[in-house]
């Protein structure tokens, strides 16, 4: 299991010369990690997502979901 946040997993995995996607309503800025814009509630603006990255990138590889409420 991992137990990195969210951001540390992100790094990571582009360090480790992935490239990186996070989809959130919000663009929070983050070097090197390519932001998509949707409202994770929404599975029609979440696939609408997923198949432009995969679209671009031809497949995803890895999918990280930490999506929550608070």
């Amino acid at each position: 299991m991992c137990t990195l946040p969210p951001a540390a997993t992100a790094a990571s995995l582009k360090a480790a010369g992935c490239t990186v996607y996070e989809i959130s309503r919000r663009d929070i800025p983050s070097d090197g990690i390519i932001h998509m814009s949707a409202d994770v509630t929404d599975e029609t603006q979440v696939r609408r997502v997923i198949d432009e990255i995969a679209e671009r990138e031809g497949r995803i590889d890895i999918l990280v979901n930490n999506a929550g409420f608070g």
